[in-house]
């Protein structure tokens, strides 16, 4: 069960206003069927029989919020994953025995440290300079 801070209340909010049940919500949103009862009679929450069909959320919108949860559990299981794993080999580092395992190294420590990312390619201008001029500055000794 989550925490009471981390239930997305305003897209419980609108599946109950879209029809679905208090505890169809409670099991998809993590909060308590009686937080959710509380919650639609403290803020008065609309039915779908209150509803006119401009205050309805759109589909598209509540199934990119479903997606957007789903993707931020997973960014979280995973990096929960390699924090266990980088702990587990902190006391004994891998051998780096060749250039591909040094570069696989080097290529993680880039990635971990945010360096993966493409550089801002930086343009420079130089002025028009006459041949005569850029002649004086390469001078034989």
């Amino acid at each position: 069960m989550a925490t009471q801070s981390k239930v997305n209340w305003q897209a419980a909010r609108e599946a109950i206003a879209l029809g679905a049940s208090i505890k169809h919500v409670s099991e998809s949103y993590g909060a308590s069927v009686d937080a959710i009862k509380q919650r639609i009679h403290r803020e008065k929450w609309p039915r779908p029989e209150q509803l006119t069909t401009a205050h309805l959320p759109s589909p598209l919108v509540i199934a990119a919020q479903s997606w957007q949860q789903k993707g931020e559990a997973h960014r979280t299981q995973v990096f929960a994953m390699a924090s266990r794993a980088l702990a587990a080999i902190a006391d004994t580092p891998p051998d780096l025995t060749n250039w591909s395992d040094i570069e696989r190294a080097a290529r993680l420590a880039d990635r971990a440290a945010g360096l993966d990312q493409a550089a801002p390619v930086v343009s420079l201008t130089f002025p028009q300079a006459l041949s005569s001029e850029v002649s004086q500055c390469f001078v034989d000794v």
